[in-house]
């Protein structure tokens, strides 16, 4: 009998030893997770700190901290984009994902970096013996990117021939011009 408490007991202890230490180790991950992240947005916040103004303009950095007491001493406390206008480039980028006769449509889609769903599109088309078309669609959101709503062509609406296809995009105060070729048969 004596022995059997022993066992027990003993197999006891070493239960409750292993929670303790499996409890621990928890304890420990947990505080070096918590860490190691609090330190890497210091380190972040650290390396934008350290970016010359330079950087930061090419970088399209925006100064979201408080104004200065010299701005708003000087009656603007509003902080400026670190981008001015005239340095501006245009970051919106897209492409043609078709541009086809299918039977009696052309049809046209595109991909466009950035999601929005503000903006146009701007079709014109110039084809053979100077003929034209020109349309017109809004920006549509997709997931991780937005598109033209689409454009699709009657034949009918157009001659046969080589035409030179036009669109331009105005998204998020930004525009681009793609351009491309279509033969209509």
């Amino acid at each position: 009998m004596i022995r059997k408490n022993n066992k027990t007991n003993s197999m006891k202890k070493i239960i409750i030893f292993a929670s303790i230490i499996v409890v621990l180790a928890g304890i420990a991950g947990a505080s070096f997770y918590f860490l190691n992240k609090s330190n890497q947005s210091t380190t972040n916040s650290d390396n934008a700190n350290t970016l010359t103004e330079e950087q930061k303009k090419a970088a399209g950095y925006i100064d979201d901290q408080p104004a200065t007491d010299d701005q708003s001493s000087t009656g603007t406390d509003i902080k400026k984009d670190s981008v001015d206008e005239e340095d501006r480039t245009s970051t919106v980028t897209g492409e043609f994902t078709m541009l086809e006769q299918s039977g009696d449509t052309v049809r046209m889609r595109t991909i466009l970096s950035g999601v929005s769903s503000s903006g146009s599109c701007a079709l014109s088309m110039t084809g053979p013996n100077g003929g034209t078309y020109s349309a017109s669609s809004q920006i549509q959101a997709l997931a991780s990117s937005s598109t033209c709503q689409g454009f699709d062509v009657p034949v009918s609406s157009l001659k046969t021939g080589m035409w030179k296809v036009s669109l331009k995009v105005t998204m998020a105060g930004d525009s681009i011009t793609l351009t491309g070729e279509v033969d209509v048969k």
